[in-house]
C-alpha cells in the first residue's frame, strides 16, 4: 500500500463489507487483502433426450484492505518521577490488526491529569528487546520512517514504541499524576480518524483494491501515567550519658550513647542509604558497641555480612549501610558508644 493513497476520497459504505467487518473479531485479521474468492455456477438438464450441462463464468471478488491498528500501553503500574523532570519512558505496542500492509504516523502527548508532561521523543524498537536505547534504537521522524506492518507476517505486524515525556517543575507536589498517550494513525486515512466502512477508492495493498475503514477508524490511541515522588531523607542524633558512679554526668570514664535515627518520607525508594558518624574528640570508640535496629553490627569491613565498620570504610567513624529504603518504612536506628578520655 502506498502512502499518498490517503489522498483517494471517500466514497458511500459498502453493506456487505461493513457487515463482515463489525461481526469480526478486533484482533483477527482475516483472510488477507489481494485474495481472490472465485466461485463458478453450473446448471444442468436433459435436453432432447441428452444430459446438458453449462457452467458459468467465474465471479472473482477481490478481498479489499481492512485498515485497523491497536495501540497498547506496555508500561506496569505508574512511572515515578521527579518535579522537574526529563527523558521519562512509556512504552507502547503497536499492531496492525487488519489485513493487509500499512503504514502509520505515531504522534506523541502530554495528556493533563493532575499536571501535563511535555513530549520529548519518540524511540522506535529497532533491536527488538522492548528496552530503550538511544543509540541502538530509532529516532523516530514522521513523515521519514513511519512504521510498516504488515498484518499478515507474524513478527512483522507489531512494533514497540517509546515515548519520552519531560515532567515540569514548580515543584510540583508529591502524589501529582501527568499522562503521556501515544496515537497511530493510519497514514491512508489523512490524519485523522474516519467512520468503520469509509472506502479508499483504489488504495489498498498494491492499488487495483479499495481500502476500507475499520473499526478503529484508522487511529489508536492507548496513555500511561507519571506520578510525581518526592522523596526526602532526614536523620536525627541525640545522646545519653552514664557516668562510672551511677549518674548521667559527662565526666572522664564516663560512656555516651549516639543514637541516629534515618527516615525516608514522601513516595519512591532512596537508594544506597549510608549512615556515617565520626567518633568526636577526646573520646574513644567502644568496640562492639554498634547496633541497628537493637541488632548488633560488628566492626570488621564485612559489608556483605551486615554493611557496617568501624574505621575501615572512613577513618576513625562508624559506616552503617541501610541499602534501598522505601518511603514511608519504618525509621531505621543506629546506635553505638564512645567513652570520655
Amino acid at each position: 500500500m502506498q502512502p499518498e493513497r490517503g489522498r483517494f476520497y471517500a466514497r458511500c459504505v459498502v453493506p456487505a463489507l461493513l457487515a463482515l467487518l463489525l461481526a469480526s473479531s478486533a484482533h483477527a485479521v482475516g483472510t488477507p487483502a489481494n485474495t481472490s474468492i472465485s466461485n463458478t455456477a453450473q446448471v444442468t438438464a436433459t435436453i432432447g433426450g441428452g444430459g446438458v450441462t453449462v457452467n458459468s463464468l467465474p465471479d472473482v471478488v477481490t478481498v479489499a484492505e481492512l485498515l485497523d491498528v491497536d495501540v497498547t500501553l506496555l508500561t506496569a503500574g505508574n512511572v515515578l518521577v521527579n518535579s522537574p523532570d526529563t527523558n521519562q519512558v512509556l512504552s507502547f505496542r503497536v499492531t496492525n490488526i487488519g489485513n493487509g500492509v500499512d503504514d502509520y504516523t505515531l504522534a506523541g502527548l502530554g495528556v493533563l491529569n493532575g499536571f501535563t508532561p511535555t513530549l520529548a521523543d519518540v524511540y522506535i524498537d529497532a533491536d527488538g528487546n522492548g528496552v530503550l536505547n538511544t543509540a541502538l534504537d530509532t529516532l523516530y521522524n514522521p513523515g521519514v520512517n513511519d512504521p510498516v506492518l504488515d498484518a499478515n507476517n507474524p513478527g512483522a505486524d507489531t512494533v514497540v514504541v517509546f515515548v519520552r515525556m519531560d515532567i515540569p517543575g514548580g515543584p510540583l507536589a508529591n502524589g501529582s499524576l501527568g499522562d503521556g498517550q501515544l496515537a497511530a494513525i493510519s497514514n491512508a486515512v489523512a490524519g485523522a480518524p474516519v467512520a468503520a466502512g469509509t472506502v479508499f477508492a483504489g488504495a489498498g495493498d498494491g492499488g487495483g483494491i479499495d481500502a476500507v475503514v475499520g473499526p478503529s477508524g484508522g487511529t489508536s490511541q492507548d496513555l500511561g501515567t507519571y506520578q510525581v515522588s518526592t522523596t526526602t531523607l532526614s536523620i536525627t542524633k541525640s545522646s545519653s550519658v552514664a557516668d562510672p558512679f551511677g549518674g548521667s554526668q559527662p565526666v572522664p570514664g564516663a560512656t555516651i550513647t549516639y543514637t541516629l535515627v534515618v527516615t525516608v518520607s514522601g513516595s519512591g525508594t532512596a537508594n544506597a542509604v549510608v549512615v556515617t558518624d565520626s567518633i568526636p574528640g577526646n573520646t574513644t570508640y567502644v568496640f562492639s558497641s554498634m547496633t541497628l535496629n537493637g541488632s548488633g553490627l560488628t566492626d570488621a569491613s564485612d559489608s556483605p555480612i551486615d554493611g557496617a565498620d568501624y574505621n575501615v570504610t572512613n577513618a576513625n567513624a562508624i559506616t552503617v549501610s541501610l541499602g534501598n529504603v522505601a518511603a514511608g518504612s519504618p525509621a531505621s536506628t543506629v546506635t553505638f558508644d564512645v567513652t570520655i578520655n
